[in-house]
C-alpha cells in the first residue's frame, strides 16, 4: 500500500510519573546549633533532601541574602555545612527539574553561653602553709555556662572542658568542677576551655602566713 495513506495509525502507551513532593531539611545528630567561639568546632548541621529528582543543588539564606550554594552529585542526598554567624536561616533545594522547596521554620543558630570560673568550696586547711609545706595547696573551681537572650535552650551543656594551669592542660573531663592541688605559695592563672572553644580564665594568689620576729 501507500506510505502516506492517511488510514494508518500507529498507537503508543505512554506512562508518565511524577517524582515524590521535594522537601528539604537542615538538622544535626545531638541537637545541637550553637555557633562556637572557635568555627572550626561549631557543631556540623546536616542539610538532606528527598523526593524530586537528583541532583540537587542546596542554597542557605539569612533573610533575602544568599549565603551560599552547594552542588551534590547525581548520587548524594545530603551535605554537611558549619554556619559561621548566629541568626535566623531558611535552606532550599532545588533538583534536577527547576522544583523548588523551601524548609517550613527558620532554623536559628545561637550563640554559645558565656563561662565563669568560680571558686567552689576549697578548705582554707587545704592552703595553710603553717601546717603543710612545698607545694600542698589547693584550689577547686567550677565552670558556670550563662544563658543569654540567644542562646539555644534546653539541655545542652558546654562539657567536656578542658583545664588549664598557667596554660598548661591538666585535665579534659564532662565534670564542671576540678581541683587542682600540688599548688606552691604563688599566683596561679586557671583556665577552662569548652566544646565550643570558648575560654575563660581566673587568677588564685596562695599566700604564705604572717609571720614574726624578734629584735
Amino acid at each position: 500500500g501507500e506510505l502516506n495513506n492517511a488510514n494508518c495509525e500507529i498507537v503508543r502507551t505512554f506512562a508518565i510519573t511524577e517524582p515524590a513532593q521535594l522537601q528539604v531539611t537542615a538538622a544535626n545528630a545531638q541537637g545541637d546549633v550553637t555557633l562556637g567561639c572557635t568555627p572550626k568546632v561549631t557543631a556540623a548541621q546536616l542539610l538532606s533532601a528527598t523526593g524530586g529528582t537528583k541532583p540537587y543543588t542546596f542554597a542557605i539564606y539569612k533573610g533575602n541574602v544568599t549565603i551560599t550554594t552547594i552542588a551534590l552529585n547525581a548520587t548524594s542526598t545530603n551535605t554537611s555545612f558549619v554556619f559561621t554567624q548566629t541568626g535566623n536561616y531558611t535552606i532550599g533545594v532545588t533538583d534536577a527539574n527547576g522544583c523548588k522547596a523551601t524548609t517550613a521554620q527558620a532554623y536559628k543558630i545561637y550563640e554559645p553561653k558565656v563561662l565563669q570560673l568560680q571558686p567552689a568550696g576549697t578548705s582554707p586547711s587545704d592552703n595553710n602553709f603553717c601546717s603543710v609545706t612545698g607545694n600542698n595547696g589547693k584550689v577547686t573551681l567550677k565552670v558556670v555556662a550563662i544563658n543569654g537572650a540567644n542562646t539555644q535552650p534546653g539541655a545542652y551543656n558546654n562539657a567536656p572542658y578542658t583545664f588549664k594551669h598557667n596554660s598548661s592542660v591538666v585535665t579534659r573531663t564532662y565534670r564542671d568542677t576540678y581541683t587542682f592541688d600540688n599548688l606552691g605559695v604563688a599566683t596561679h592563672t586557671f583556665e577552662v576551655v569548652d566544646k565550643y572553644g570558648c575560654t575563660t580564665s581566673t587568677q588564685v594568689r596562695l599566700n604564705k602566713p604572717l609571720t614574726s620576729s624578734t629584735g
